[in-house]
């Protein structure tokens, strides 16, 4: 009898299902601000490059999840805008690339290092979580990246549709599609 119940539990072990989660698709976004009345302009990187490894549980699959942007690729459906955020804002101080990697997660709060002019900085991002999908939201100061010239240029490019006034804070976020396989 026991020969036959230590039978069945290595069994059950071998047949096991493995599970894993994974990324299976991703958004980041931002809006900046513009106007007195802080009118939002919303906007997007078309090439990001995403390192996520499958992890057991989701929690794991996102701490060490990185995120290489390049600058070029910004997107705010209007050619015309793109091309001034790329010249007036980005390559004012040079910023090609910007760097994102989430350093921990507790709960419903992200820590999300952003590394962009050379500067690195922690940015707490809130998470909300569906069934398989997460979405994160946080706000960064450029003034913490020492971006605070690149944003007058872009407000002096942009003085009449901004009324003179382009907001140092950006809200960012991400949304991850996941999709657990098992095997």
């Amino acid at each position: 009898m026991r020969f036959f119940l230590l039978l069945s539990l290595v069994a059950a072990l071998t047949w096991a299902k493995e599970c894993r989660w994974r990324v299976k698709d991703f958004d980041i976004g931002w809006t900046a601000f513009k106007t007195p009345l802080k009118l939002p302009v919303e906007g997007k990187f078309d090439a990001v490059r995403l390192s996520a490894k499958p992890k057991a549980k989701i929690d794991e699959l996102l701490e060490g999840a990185s995120v290489l942007i390049d600058t070029e690729s910004v997107d705010t459906a209007n050619g015309t805008r793109n091309a001034r955020i790329v010249k007036h804002f980005f390559k004012i101080q040079g910023v090609d690339t910007i760097t994102a990697r989430i350093i921990s997660v507790d709960k419903d709060l992200a820590n999300v290092e952003i590394t962009m002019n050379d500067t690195t900085r922690t940015v707490p991002m809130r998470l909300q979580r569906e069934e398989n999908r997460i979405t994160a939201a946080g706000v960064i100061d450029l003034g913490d990246f020492k971006l605070l010239p690149s944003l007058q240029s872009l407000t002096d490019a942009c003085r009449k549709p901004h009324e003179g006034k382009t907001w140092q804070d950006v809200t960012l976020t991400f949304t991850l599609e996941v999709m657990q396989k098992c095997r």
